[in-house]
């Protein structure tokens, strides 16, 4: 199997389990999912970040982190600026805080999604080679 073929195999599997998981989630979108649920690392998995692509759960713990203190600098700024710069510059951080569209919303509600996923098969128990830890 070529690099390419690899490729369009794993975009596949991706987007199944995105399909699947938004049946299951009929209700609610799901912004966040583990990309392998039957195969992880319980301690920092590979979640699948709509809209972001894949991140280990730590990077986007880490991510959540420099869009915060980001916003922080940027709110700063702001705050000694005068006239119509100053404006522009809230209504910039009040675009990235808009809790349908701001990406810092996403990323948490990802983290908050794939915790509920975990949380989930550690409650469904069964057999597995490892513990996962609690989430709630």
């Amino acid at each position: 199997m070529n690099r390419n073929e690899r490729i369009i195999e794993a975009f596949k599997k991706d987007v199944e389990r995105i399909v699947e998981s938004a049946e299951q989630h009929e209700l609610k979108e799901a912004v966040g999912m583990l990309k392998d649920p039957k195969n992880f690392d319980p301690d920092d998995p590979e979640i699948i970040v709509s809209g972001f692509g894949t991140w280990t759960r730590s990077a986007l713990r880490m991510g959540i982190v420099n869009r915060l203190e980001g916003l922080v600098r940027a709110a700063k700024t702001a705050a000694n600026t005068e006239g119509p710069a100053a404006y522009k510059m809230y209504q910039n951080l009040r675009n990235l805080l808009d809790p349908k569209s701001g990406v810092i919303f996403r990323m948490i509600e990802a983290e908050l999604d794939a915790a509920d996923e975990l949380e989930a098969i550690r409650v469904k128990g069964g057999r597995r080679n490892f513990v996962i830890p609690k989430q709630k």
